[in-house]
């Protein structure tokens, strides 16, 4: 199920990969994090970025893992994605659904995050899609302590996003930037976390 087994292009959109395999730092230092990736289950289409199969484990190696990965994913692309795409189009002043144009067929990279109790960093950086949805849990039932924060551009200043269950973060990235002609911004941001 590791990301050099799967079949799309690029390898890093599917599939797990281990502490250390992923390096968001500009000073080459690796992640302290372990990930799973998935995305919407397409034919693969030789040459077109981001298609294809999802390898997942099997129940009997992760039981219920795929089900719940599917699950929410349904969730986020009939309901949540719209909600999200109306209030960002009436934000820029247009019809609720001006955006809907980018929305119909997307690109999904649904990962799944691991902060192992132990000290690292997920480097500063921003995400270069639409949005980014993080669903969180709450701090003292993870295990450890993580800490997003985003990045004040304006104040240049950390600011600490607090992780609750019950709250979606939506992080605003490099093609909405693009698209919105700067009227939004990315939001650069980073984990600390700590056991």
């Amino acid at each position: 199920y590791h990301q050099n087994e799967q079949v799309v292009t690029p390898k890093a959109s599917r599939g797990y990969s281990a502490k250390g395999e992923e390096i968001l730092s500009s000073n080459g230092e690796p992640d302290n994090k372990q990930l799973f990736d998935l995305g919407i289950e397409r034919p693969l289409k030789p040459g077109v970025r981001f298609n294809g199969p999802n390898v997942l484990p099997p129940d009997d190696v992760a039981p219920d893992f795929a089900a719940s990965m599917y699950e929410l994913q349904d969730r986020v692309l009939k309901g949540l994605r719209w909600d999200v795409t109306r209030a960002l189009a009436m934000a820029l002043s247009q019809d609720q659904d001006f955006l809907n144009q980018y929305m119909e067929h997307p690109n999904l990279i649904h990962r799944t995050l691991y902060y192992p109790a132990a000290e690292g960093v997920a480097a500063k950086h921003t995400d270069g899609g639409f949005f980014t949805l993080l669903f969180q849990e709450d701090g003292d039932r993870s295990g450890s302590h993580n800490s997003l924060r985003v990045f004040n551009q304006a104040t240049e200043k950390w600011i600490p996003v607090e992780a609750k269950e019950t709250q979606v973060v939506v992080n605003l990235g490099d093609f909405l930037q693009f698209l919105s002609h700067d009227r939004f911004s990315s939001t650069p941001h980073e984990v600390k976390h700590s056991g």
